[in-house]
């Protein structure tokens, strides 16, 4: 059975193995028009308010993806679930060509792209340095394939285009 990227993003992808409740946390977020976030979408804290919201490119801080359980956030809700837990799976939808293996960062909307490391001087200084690792953390999922790929006997992992579903997995803040 083919299953349409509407259906996967926001699926959590467990193998049985781990427990998806020490993937979720209940994170704040403000309450005004607007501020609900789809299933399947990258979500990011600010760190300093603690309030989540959708996160887009350039984004940084703790990242997560909102998943597709029940009770699903609506804009006068002030909490909502994330999947943010090191090791968890989870459907997103891709943004561009993503290679298996690739880090995954967020791009507008909440979807997922793949990472392209910023340039370090050949002779970084301290500010380079910070600059080089707070660029790293945007990108705290890797691409691990499609659904039916790269795990267990399905099939070997496929890059992924704008438009797929992609399981990716959250390796970083």
């Amino acid at each position: 059975m083919t299953l349409t990227t509407a259906e996967l993003i926001g699926t959590p992808a467990f193998d049985g193995q781990k427990n998806l409740d020490s993937a979720i946390s209940i994170w704040k977020k403000a309450t005004s028009a607007s501020s609900a976030i789809a299933v399947g979408r990258i979500a990011v804290r600010d760190e300093s308010t603690g309030l989540g919201s959708l996160a887009t490119t350039g984004s940084t801080g703790q990242m997560g993806v909102v998943p597709k359980l029940d009770p699903v956030n609506v804009d006068s809700d002030a909490t909502f679930n994330v999947i943010d837990g090191i090791g968890s799976e989870i459907y997103i939808e891709a943004q561009g060509t993503i290679k298996v293996g690739a880090r995954v960062m967020p791009y507008t909307g909440g979807k997922g792209q793949q990472y392209v490391a910023g340039d370090v001087t050949a002779t970084p200084t301290e500010s380079t340095i910070e600059s080089a690792i707070k660029d790293f953390q945007r990108a705290p999922f890797v691409y691990v394939g499609h659904y039916g790929e790269g795990s267990g006997h399905g099939e070997p992992a496929t890059d992924a285009t704008t438009g797929d579903a992609i399981r990716v997995r959250k390796i970083g803040v």
